[in-house]
């Protein structure tokens, strides 16, 4: 999804992840687009405080359904959000209000906390992208904030050319990330180098780029356990990592 509207902008965003779990995120302004907006931070853990006199009624639903991770300030962006800021009590802000969006750009920006602003990219420090998110899989389409709908468009065609197989995508994740999970636990990889050079493998791993090339999912799986047991390697080589 993207909360964007159309804009001109000269600036090319480079795309980064960001971990925002247990995080606080402040937002100025109550519209539609902030309750998009705040169901996708919900989404990835964050805590969000909404700023604005006017909301939309589903905001409060939000608090409902999310309970103390969202916070409804029914009132204006005032000096106490300023201080939050400065304090360094947000990691982004984002303006949806036009009224107090030049307080908002202000304040952020004093407080250095990377700010969005609505409809003027050339102004944000970030922009939030059209996705699709299964689990720990995200694919993210951006324009840089100029059309909405090119996103939307492209986005709408990749689930459809996936939609048989991202549900395998995304499984063969869940289960990499129960093998590394189970590999920082094996006494081979206590040593934090030998720990590092076993994700550095599988994350270079040709044959198993080569089993996913092939929607071998399970041959994936396999190849990744078998190098964690040091039983396959690249080149053929017994892992010099593996304690004898």
């Amino acid at each position: 999804m993207s909360h964007g509207r159309p804009g001109t902008t000269s600036k090319n965003f480079f795309p980064i992840n960001i971990n925002l779990h247990g995080k606080r995120v402040l937002i100025c302004g109550g519209s539609s687009y902030a309750l998009s907006t705040t169901e996708m931070l919900m989404e990835f853990g964050a805590k969000v405080d909404i700023v604005s006199p006017h909301m939309v009624k589903e905001l409060s639903e939000t608090v409902v359904t999310y309970g103390d991770r969202v916070n409804l300030l029914r009132r204006p962006f005032d000096a106490g959000d300023e201080d939050n800021l400065n304090e360094g009590n947000y990691q982004l802000a984002l303006s949806f209000d036009f009224v107090q969006c030049e307080q908002l750009v202000a304040a952020a920006t004093k407080a250095k906390v990377p700010v969005y602003i609505l409809n003027k990219p050339d102004e944000s420090d970030f922009i939030v992208p059209s996705m699709i998110k299964r689990g720990h899989l995200k694919i993210s389409v951006s324009t840089d904030a100029i059309s909405h709908q090119l996103e939307q468009a492209i986005v709408q065609r990749i689930e459809a050319m996936f939609v048989s197989e991202i549900d395998s995508y995304t499984l063969f994740l869940t289960r990499m990330k129960e093998i590394i999970a189970n590999a920082a636990q094996e006494k081979s990889y206590t040593d934090p180098q030998s720990y590092r050079q076993l994700l550095l493998d599988l994350s270079e791993s040709q044959e198993i780029l080569h089993a996913l090339q092939r929607r071998n999912f399970e041959e994936a799986n396999h190849l990744a356990r078998m190098m964690v047991a040091g039983q396959v390697t690249e080149t053929g080589d017994p892992p010099a990592r593996k304690a004898k």
